[in-house]
């Protein structure tokens, strides 16, 4: 693998200290969005705020055509190297350190520091075994935080990151901040960087990716040729086929810095033998089923919105066992609360409330068949749910859909009602039904179109 490299009278800085604050690089000119938009007809994936990705997607970088430089100062020509645009971020050590994934190690570095991570903030060693700068401070007096990151890069590399960083399942998972890590043997490999992932209606994926190299020098994004995605962007396929070409180092696995389970919180709602017994005298009244365990086999999943303003709220009124006075719309149907297995945050974070296979009051003759997603939103029947909250969903559905294969249906509550005499509709109480608006057909629209490849079936 060669390279030309042609000396210049340029002296790179190497600053130690933060990068701007993500606060402010959101609106700067010069971040990695406002310089590369999505290509037409794409869109950049909802991010939750203040996370990784969306410290990466505003990572500052330096003019179009500017160069690479090495950490001596001289400008990087590669016949294979297509590059967009170079992370305006100074190289930290006056040594040939900072390569492929010493950038990854790098990048997530700073995002611990700048979020405040502390004596927490984490790297890996050479086994990819995670260690906290204070566990490491303790076995060395006087260290600093700056020579924990020179530690890491040092001693770890793409081995370290396949066998120690947390794997993600899918390309539908691949997030901003993920790596592309190809190391057959435990020696010398590839580490790629995705910087961005923007998606279309249909629920394809391009994504801008990059890297380090050697020697040690800057980060840059890659430009995709025509034939390797769209618009400068990469679709997965392509640019594996790039690596094949350039980086023999094997097939790249797709690895984390964050473990993909972690957006879901567990906060259970109260279930005190009071509201088992309330859920069993339910299962009785509306499904003739006497002394029936709350437990469900999944076969579809409804979405809803809470009509509530915000995560706590709606968590306190689906932690009360009993039906509270103010749902007469429903308190035939017995004393038992409604509720629901998740509750997703308008800013997408995601809590659990109980587990997905027992049963919760959620739809109306589809209980014993239904996992509940609910959305805070809605108030006054206004159609507001967010872009995060359909990532969350999809995300959440392709999760579920993982665990309980059975799984056929995707509705969303207002269209309950045309499973009326479906095989899985079951309710004894003549009557008993209720007219519903959420989540509106935008919003589930928006969520189908991000999980279409499960096939999963809409309501009859």
């Amino acid at each position: 693998m060669g390279f030309v490299t042609l000396a210049v009278a340029l002296s790179l800085p190497n600053a130690w200290g933060d990068t701007q604050p993500l606060s402010q690089r959101r609106s700067a000119p010069n971040s990695l969005a406002a310089a590369i938009p999505a290509p037409e007809a794409y869109a950049r994936i909802p991010v939750q705020k203040d996370s990784f990705s969306e410290w990466m997607r505003y990572l500052p970088v330096k003019p179009e055509g500017s160069l690479v430089h090495t950490w001596r100062g001289r400008e990087v020509l590669l016949p294979f190297l297509f590059v967009w645009r170079v992370l305006d971020l100074p190289l930290y050590f006056n040594e040939d350190l900072e390569q492929c994934a010493d950038w990854a190690f790098r990048l997530w570095y700073d995002y611990q520091r700048e979020t405040k991570a502390g004596e927490r903030l984490w790297l890996i060693d050479y086994n990819g075994r995670k260690k906290t700068l204070g566990e490491w401070k303790t076995s060395k007096p006087g260290a600093d935080a700056k020579g924990f990151l020179r530690w890491s890069m040092a001693n770890a590399n793409s081995y370290s990151q396949k066998k120690g960083l947390f794997t993600v399942p899918s390309e539908k998972e691949l997030l901003p901040g993920d790596l592309l890590v190809q190391n057959e043997t435990g020696g010398i490999g590839h580490t790629s960087i995705v910087f961005d992932v923007a998606e279309n209606a249909e629920g394809k994926r391009l994504y801008l990716l990059g890297f380090g190299f050697m020697p040690a020098q800057e980060a840059h994004i890659e430009k995709a040729a025509a034939e390797q995605g769209q618009g400068g962007w990469f679709t997965l396929e392509g640019y594996r086929r790039y690596l094949k070409n350039h980086f023999s180092f094997g097939e790249p696995v797709m690895r984390s810095f964050e473990r993909r389970g972690t957006r879901i919180s567990e906060r259970p709602i109260s279930f005190s033998d009071a509201r088992k017994r309330a859920t069993e005298d339910y299962i009785a009244q509306h499904y003739g089923l006497s002394g029936r365990e709350a437990k469900i086999d999944p076969k579809m999943i409804v979405l809803h919105w809470t009509g509530i303003r915000d995560v706590e709220a709606a968590w306190k009124t689906f932690d009360k066992e009993t039906l509270p006075k103010e749902r007469g719309d429903i308190s035939a149907g017995g004393g038992l609360n409604v509720s629901a297995h998740f509750l997703v945050g308008r800013d997408g974070r995601i809590l659990q409330l109980m587990p997905p296979d027992r049963m919760a009051r959620h739809a109306i003759g589809l209980n014993l068949s239904a996992i509940g997603i609910e959305n805070v939103g809605g108030v006054d029947d206004r159609d507001d749910l967010t872009p995060a909250q359909a990532e969350a969903d999809a995300w959440l559905i392709r999760r579920l859909k993982g665990e309980f294969p059975g799984i056929e249906y995707l509705i969303g509550h207002h269209e309950y009602l045309r499973f009326e005499g479906h095989p899985l509709w079951l309710e004894n109480q003549a009557g008993y039904r209720t007219q519903k608006s959420d989540p509106g057909d935008r919003f589930m629209r928006e969520v189908r179109t991000r999980i279409k490849d499960l096939g999963l079936k809409g309501p009859p």
